[in-house]
């Protein structure tokens, strides 16, 4: 039964992070075309600078370190897409074996792990160059970002957020 459970919960994680990959890859590589005035920088982060007000100067600091982030974030990305690829060839496979599979799912959590601590870290380390402003504005953004993903936020943030849109579809003429 607990190997049943295990199973489940790391099947679920994983759809859950193939589920997010998804939608961070929308979001970051999507059909969305920068403005004409929206200066250019490593990772199209032209409307966040801009959004947040970083200056040239604070730029020239941080932005070296983010290259260096997005670069770590790509290899990690890279190990966590070849160990779900091999994860699901091994659950395809018509004699699937067990021990590979806990292997693969392993290495996902990790994966993940290394993942949210690498952003955790570049965070912490990019607020600092930023004024108590510009953090406010950035913690905003990001919190905004996570209300609209469903797998950021709260299951109870869910279902107030469907209550509102009901009520507001009763509402209309």
């Amino acid at each position: 039964m607990k190997r049943i459970l295990a199973f489940l919960a790391l099947s679920l994680s994983l759809a859950m992070n193939v589920g997010f990959i998804a939608v961070w890859a929308i979001q970051r590589y999507g059909a969305r075309r920068p403005a004409q005035d929206e200066p250019e920088s490593p990772g199209g982060l032209g409307r966040l600078r801009r959004d947040i007000g970083v200056t040239d100067e604070q730029w020239q600091e941080i932005g070296p370190r983010v290259v260096a982030f997005e670069d770590e974030v790509g290899a990690i990305r890279e190990s966590l897409d070849a160990a779900r690829e091999a994860l699901i060839a091994q659950v395809a496979a018509p004699t699937p074996d067990r021990e590979a599979i806990r292997a693969h799912q392993l290495a996902i959590v990790e994966g993940q792990r290394r993942m949210q601590n690498l952003v955790i870290e570049h965070l912490l380390r990019e607020k600092e160059a930023l004024t108590p402003a510009q953090r406010q504005k950035l913690f905003q953004l990001l919190r905004g970002r996570a209300g609209h993903d469903p797998m950021m936020r709260g299951a109870g943030e869910g279902r107030q957020r469907r209550r509102r849109r009901g009520a507001e579809a009763r509402e209309a003429p």
